[in-house]
């Protein structure tokens, strides 16, 4: 099966499809094995040569053998060292397409969406534009309202209040009467635990009225003896309050232009807006001006480079009198 695999890619035909790698995988194997069944009868007919050679009758047939033997390991190994490159070669084909594949749609759906990506933006855009100027105006109004309000009626929330986590109040589940075990000189009963060593005290018989329990007390390392009494206690089981939680404001994201060069469509303040400012912010933005293209604002500049061949000789090297030259030590200066 190999040499067929073997075959359609060393010498491939125009209607057979290109062997996968998984099929050069499996013929790989195959000449590994039949390299290794080649090798191990060569060896075998070596190890016997020495009995055909004093057989004439077995001579030209132990010679055959193993030439053909010894043709089979040659071809099979041939065989090998073609197919592990044809399998690099493959492997390396299937990740480049694999590749390919995942950059092309990547590609696709990043300019597919490049594509809309514009007139969706301003649409949205326009949209939140369009309720944080309704919602400033009511709110104003609310206001305005508020500063006057009629008898028994209560102040307008903003219109983003409903974005806001109520508060929740306390809210008992049960209340009943209990008799525990206390300290004589505190007003709360000790913990479950020691309640339960304390009813053991007394279970045991070894209390009358008054409890006791013996702890250690590893901070100064003694054993003391402590006495408790029976009190009666309100207890009472509830869900604790929680406090309000404000929520964001649409007045506190920045609506960004699409462009640069474009004004920002909203830019909010860092430490809060009144409705009004936030009108005046929006109508501001929108007045503001577009600046012009890049190309538009670009500045003619110069610049020199010198031209390769075109330099000017150096000027010579100066001549200096024989009589400014200092002379060697132990001679006179002319």
């Amino acid at each position: 099966m190999f040499l067929t695999v073997l075959k359609s890619l060393v010498a491939p035909s125009g209607r057979a499809k290109a062997p996968t790698v998984d099929a050069i995988r499996r013929a790989l194997a195959e000449a590994n094995a039949e390299r290794i069944a080649a090798t191990n009868e060569v060896r075998q007919l070596e190890e016997s040569r020495l009995l055909a050679l004093v057989d004439a009758d077995r001579r030209a047939a132990h010679t055959a053998a193993l030439a053909a033997a010894r043709q089979r390991a040659e071809d099979a190994a041939l065989a090998v060292d073609e197919l592990q490159r044809r399998l690099a070669e493959a492997e390396a084909a299937e990740t480049e397409a694999e590749r390919r594949r995942r950059y092309d749609d990547a590609r696709a759906r990043r300019d597919a969406l490049a594509r809309s990506f514009e007139p969706r933006y301003r649409e949205h855009i326009e949209g939140l534009l369009s309720l944080l100027r309704e919602t400033a105006e009511v709110d104003a109004a609310a206001d305005a309202v508020n500063d006057a309000l009629p008898a028994d009626a209560d102040p307008i929330p903003p219109v983003e209040a409903i974005r806001d986590r109520a508060g929740l109040p306390r809210k008992i589940k049960s209340k009943t009467t209990v008799e525990l075990w206390a300290s004589p000189h505190d007003n709360q009963p000790i913990p479950d635990g020691m309640q339960s060593l304390v009813k053991e005290e007394r279970e045991r018989g070894e209390l009358t009225g008054r409890g006791f329990i013996k702890h250690h007390n590893e901070a100064v390392n003694y054993f003391a003896t402590t006495h408790y009494v029976r009190k009666t206690f309100e207890k009472t089981v509830f869900l604790d309050s929680t406090i309000g939680e404000a929520g964001a404001r649409l007045r506190q994201m920045p609506l960004f232009a699409f462009r640069v060069g474009e004004p920002d469509h909203f830019t909010p303040r860092p430490y809060g807006m009144e409705p009004s400012q936030v009108l005046s912010a929006i109508e501001r933005a929108a007045s503001q001006p577009i600046e012009p293209p890049e190309q538009e604002r670009r500045e003619l500049r110069t610049e020199y480079r010198p031209i390769p061949g075109d330099e000017p000789a150096p000027p010579p090297e100066p001549t200096v009198p024989q009589s400014y030259l200092v002379p060697d030590f132990g001679q006179s200066v002319n």
